[in-house]
């Protein structure tokens, strides 16, 4: 993004794990934004998400969920947005091989679990989908190495039908997105039928959820519904969305 030039298109911000506080929340000598209001309505990536500070990843709980920055000054608070989608990777441990091949150095696991350990739990809540990539070693010799998979204008085209869905679902709301739900209007617009509310209830007994765990896990579901346009969250759809949450990369 070029100083002086309006913004045409949705912004990818890749900021290293070596920015400081200021040029990832804000601030300076002049209060300038930082990488999360930069990344206002895209995407803000974080590559290698346990080498960035830990002060920095907790500075970053609130505006995920508030959509905005304040960055306080002596004289007067500047507000900036914050609305982005947060993607990030990591290994599952400094050398990366933890769980994937026999050459582990002689600190496993106590080292995989002191590296994802740098990520606080609050952080990890705030991810609603959480996958584990196998290696391709793994997939091959596993089978689920399928060329013939979907290709991805397939999945593109999908992709914008579920979101020309919700943003004709949302009419009137103020919202246009699954993602934005909250409070009464996530049991207004998605309907579970009754094998997936048995099921939803036996995940907030077991994995003792949060009601901000929940609410993803409900908003997850409707957005997997949505894409084969069901307009009812069944099991197969909240199971899957379960799938998708958990709470570390690696179970030790």
């Amino acid at each position: 993004m070029r100083e002086g030039f309006l913004v045409n298109e949705r912004p990818f911000r890749t900021p290293h794990s070596s920015a400081s506080l200021a040029s990832m929340m804000g601030g300076g000598r002049n209060a300038k934004p930082g990488e999360i209001t930069m990344a206002h309505l895209g995407i803000l990536f974080m590559d290698e998400l346990p080498e960035f500070p830990r002060f920095i990843l907790d500075a970053m709980r609130q505006p995920i969920e508030d959509k905005v920055i304040t960055i306080s000054r002596v004289h007067n608070h500047i507000t900036y947005p914050a609305d982005f989608q947060l993607i990030a990777a990591m290994n599952p441990c400094k050398c990366g091989y933890y769980g994937f091949s026999e050459n582990l150095c002689n600190k496993m696991p106590k080292c995989a679990m002191d590296y994802q350990g740098r990520i606080s739990g609050p952080i990890y809540d705030r991810f609603d989908i959480q996958i584990f990539m196998q290696d391709t070693a793994s997939l091959i010799s596993s089978g689920d190495f399928d060329q013939s998979a979907e290709p991805s204008a397939e999945v593109l085209k999908r992709v914008e039908e579920a979101s020309e869905i919700q943003a004709i679902r949302y009419q009137g709301v103020g919202i246009s997105k699954n993602s934005q739900l909250d409070g009464e209007n996530i049991r207004k617009f998605i309907k579970l039928d009754d094998d997936a509310e048995r099921i939803l209830k036996e995940m907030v007994a077991k994995f003792s959820l949060s009601m901000r765990g929940m609410n993803k896990l409900l908003k997850v579901s409707k957005t997997i519904a949505d894409l084969e346009k069901s307009q009812i969250v069944n099991k197969l759809h909240i199971s899957e969305a379960a799938s998708y949450k958990s709470s570390k990369i690696l179970k030790f």
